[in-house]
């Protein structure tokens, strides 16, 4: 357990990284780079070496931890090693629908990790300091990935805003991030559909949309041997293979409601989108699908 969590550390100590080292199109750059070589961070297997190469803060120090790994590195490793439970809420304004707020609930080794880089006090709570050092430091380096948020309007893909009201607390051990992702789109007289899905197109991060008012999605994603293994080859079928192995239900999932719904008349469902499949194209996700007009 302690080499795993220190593994998904050592992602989360590359994005810290990349923030405090790197600025403009390098960063960018080193960024992409990272994203198609998750895997092969996995090699490094002392969390003293993690510690050391997040306190020698610098580009230098990425571009070194970069070469050892491609030296060392002989293969990719299967995924997903994070799994992230959604919750998921369409706000609709005096306009339509004016975004969606998301509850991210994670699991205990990743929440574990994350502890282990900010909360210094171990009390069991999260103060302001703590909150504002997983903001700037965590959560919004997600915004180039659009927060592994991926809607469609009317069949469109949409460039996302920025992340609003970000909060982040402990809920029953696990390290949850709330936020809203503005969308703004103003209703008709004919119906607008939108197709909101949360996904990691890397699938190193599993995030998986649970049904409104439930206690998750009810599965322990260590019950996949290759969760926490460091030798298996990834391979297309993850997906499938982590998916019957702990006995995830994809059926599963919706969205709520929120704000001055009684103004439209809104539908909601989910359903797969083949148009958004991802990872080798081998995974079609299921998007919570909002259709909405004027009364």
């Amino acid at each position: 357990m302690y080499f795993v969590g220190r593994v998904v550390a050592l992602k989360v100590g590359i994005l810290f990284l990349f923030e405090d080292a790197l600025s403009g199109d390098l960063k960018g750059v080193l960024q992409s780079f990272y994203i198609h070589c998750i895997g092969a961070f996995q090699t490094i297997t002392t969390g003293i070496y993690m510690r050391f190469c997040i306190s020698w803060r610098g580009g230098a120090c990425l571009l070194v931890t970069l070469f050892l790994v491609l030296l060392e590195s002989g293969h990719a490793f299967a995924h997903p090693h994070a799994f992230v439970e959604t919750y998921l809420t369409a706000v609709f304004d005096e306009k339509g629908l004016a975004g969606v707020r998301q509850k991210w609930r994670m699991d205990p080794m990743l929440t574990v990790t994350i502890l282990d880089f900010i909360h210094e006090n171990h009390d069991g709570k999260l103060d302001e300091a703590e909150i504002e050092a997983l903001r700037t430091k965590s959560f919004s380096l997600l915004s180039e990935y659009d927060y592994f948020t991926h809607v469609q309007v009317d069949g469109k893909m949409q460039q996302l805003q920025n992340a609003m009201d970000f909060d982040a607390y402990l809920e029953k051990g696990k390290m949850v991030y709330e936020f809203f992702l503005p969308l703004n789109i103003e209703a008709g007289k004919k119906f607008h559909t939108a197709a909101v899905a949360s996904y990691d197109v890397t699938f190193y991060t599993c995030l998986f949309v649970c049904t409104p008012g439930s206690d998750g999605a009810g599965i322990d994603p260590l019950a996949d041997p290759q969760f926490a293994a460091n030798n298996a080859p990834a391979n297309p079928g993850d997906f499938d293979r982590f998916k019957d192995e702990v006995g995830l239900d994809d059926s599963q999932g919706g969205i709520s409601l929120q704000g001055l719904t009684d103004r439209f008349i809104v539908e909601t469902t989910m359903e797969e989108v083949p148009s958004m499949a991802y990872f080798h194209g081998q995974i079609i996700p299921s998007a919570a699908i909002i259709r909405f007009k004027l009364k």
